[in-house]
This record gives C-alpha cells, structure tokens and sequence, in this order.
C-alpha cells in the first residue's frame, strides 16, 4: 500500500522568552496538515477535557488523544477549575480529524472559569529533569472582540510566574489557536502552567492540551482501520513505518499488541512486514491494539511509548443470520 506523509507548517507569529526559562509562542490552526499532531511523536501526555473519562479521541494523524471528565490522570492535574460547557454547537472552522480536540462532532467542550484569587493551572510531574519537551494548548476563538488571558509556567526558578499575554480569539471566533511553550524540565521533574484572565469572565477555554517529547522523529505511521471504525469480523491491521527525510530504516520489524482490553493485550513479536490479519472476531465487540517498530535492536517507534495503556481501537460490527426459507412442493 502507497502512503503518503503530508507535512505540517508552523507560522510562529510571537515569541516571549526570559533567561533560562521556555519560550512561549502561538500560531493560527486550520487542519491536521498544520495541527503539529503526529503520530511519530512521543507523547507524554494527550488530553481531551470535558468528554467520557477514558475514552480514545482520534485527533488526525495517527494520535489518539485520552477523554477527560475530572481533570485529573496519569501524571498531570488541573487546579481551580470550576466549569465545563457542552458538548453543545458552536461554530468550529478546523477541518480533518483534529476537529475532535474541540469536540465531538459538530459540538464543542471545554472547561474554563478563573476565581481569580486561584488562579486556573495545569500541573505536569514525572517529567525526565534535563529533557526537552514542547506543551501545546488546543482551542478556538469564542467571540469577535477580545479574551485575553496570561499564561505563565514555573520551570526557571530564577523567573517564577515568566508570563505570555495572549489573546485568544485573536484569528476570530471558530478559528484554531493553538499556544505552545518550549522547555527543559526541571529538577524536580514537573511544571505547572497558570491562566490568569486580564478581563473579569473573560478565562481562556480549555478544549485539550498535549505535552511531547522535543527530539527527532524517526519514522511515521498511520494506522488502518482508522482508529474508532466499524469493521467486519476479518480484519487487516496495517501499520507499517514510513521513514522520515534523511532517515533509512535497514531492517524494520514490528511487536504487535491487540486485545479486547488495553490492560491485557496478546503479544505477536517479530513480524517482518507491517500488516497482520485478525480472524475470528467476536461481533458487536472493540478491540485495543499497538505497535513497536524496531530498527535491528533499536526501538525507533511506539504507539505507546510510556506504556501508558494508550492504543488504537475498532468495534466489530453485529451480524444477523440469515432467515431461513421454507420451500413448499
């Protein structure tokens, strides 16, 4: 099967930055070709707010992002936030898969609201201290005129509270935003992000946020059934590497993990080419599955990489069988 990697732009539009801290900087987003989402990314965390709790949410590209309903989960927690809204409609002018940041469907959901003596913030632990990452914000313009937010982080502890002012309707209501912030963790592996709105009832909308490893990818995978399809009780799995520029994969073989549960998935090692074929399936049921793709002895890719329990999913479609006919002479 011929793929074809579609590539991303970037137009960073304002940089902030301090001696020894991050660097914050925003961008407008109109599709999966410039959502920066990839699936040859390593993730440490991917957050959708203000969905089913647990539930997989395909954000385009190969990523599955994690449903939130507590802000709360693995590793991050959000502090003194006291809404959501939706899922309800509201105008959202992303198209492609990614459109499911913001919300399912046609409709949108976020959380927001800041009781300004606590201000909204967003914690992130067990980051490697020393390591790159980059956290990406995900929303939209709300309304024609202005909702203006500070946004700070707390990794340089010689520049507590470094601040961005951002607008966040700035590219119009409906239209992707997304707010990024460069950083190396710090020693004491965490980094709290605050919302400090300029204007009263005015917060920043939190529609998902994802935090990824800074570093090099080395090959690119997009996975078939589309994560969330209805399929037949036959099913080819398709998933094989596609390197990226400059990069030559001389042996690639592939650890396939699938199963009805994320927790307990069946293991087929050492598969040569990037497609499997599961028989046999039970009807009207969704199953998990993985992948790892190995270069030799080294591992250059991984849907899962911090083991996370994080996996593609499809549901089996119901069958019924077929009426008999009774014939007469």
């Amino acid at each position: 099967m011929n793929k074809k990697r579609v590539f991303g732009f970037a137009v960073l539009l304002t940089v902030v930055s301090l001696a020894g801290a991050g660097t914050f900087s925003y961008q407008p987003w109109t599709s999966d070709a410039d959502s920066g989402v990839s699936a040859g990314k390593i993730y440490t965390h991917a957050v959708k707010f203000n969905v089913t709790d647990g539930s997989p949410v395909y954000a385009g590209n190969g990523v599955v992002f994690e449903g939130d309903s507590d802000e709360q989960g693995t590793n991050w927690k959000f502090i003194n936030i006291p809404n959501a809204w939706g899922p309800g409609d509201w105008t959202k002018n992303i198209a492609g898969s990614g459109a499911s940041l913001i919300g399912p469907g046609t409709q949108t959901s976020f959380v927001y609201g800041d009781p300004v003596t606590v201000h909204p913030q967003i914690q992130l632990t067990q980051l490697t201290p020393g390591t790159k990452y980059i956290a990406t914000f995900y929303a939209i313009g709300w309304e024609t005129g202005e909702r203006v937010v500070d946004v700070s982080a707390d990794d340089d502890p010689n520049n507590p509270g470094h601040i961005i002012r951002i607008n966040q309707d700035l590219y119009g209501g409906g239209n992707g935003i997304q707010l990024k912030y460069a950083y190396t963790a710090p020693k004491s592996g965490q980094i709290i992000f605050t919302f400090d709105e300029v204007a009263t009832n005015a917060s920043w909308h939190h529609y998902a946020f994802s935090n990824e490893v800074d570093a090099p990818a080395y090959v690119y995978i997009q996975p078939q059934p589309v994560p969330g399809a209805f399929m037949d009780l036959t099913v080819n799995l398709d998933f094989a590497a596609i390197a990226l520029p400059g990069v030559t994969l001389a042996n690639p073989t592939y650890n396939l993990y699938w199963g009805t549960s994320p927790s307990q998935l069946t293991k087929v090692a050492g598969l040569t080419t990037g497609s499997y074929e599961l028989q046999g399936l039970s009807e009207t049921t969704t199953y998990h599955w993985k992948v790892e793709v190995f270069d030799g002895a080294t591992r250059v890719y991984s849907s899962d990489p911090g083991n996370l329990n994080k996996t593609w999913t499809f549901t089996t479609k119901a069958y019924t069988p077929a009426t008999k006919v009774l014939e007469y002479p």
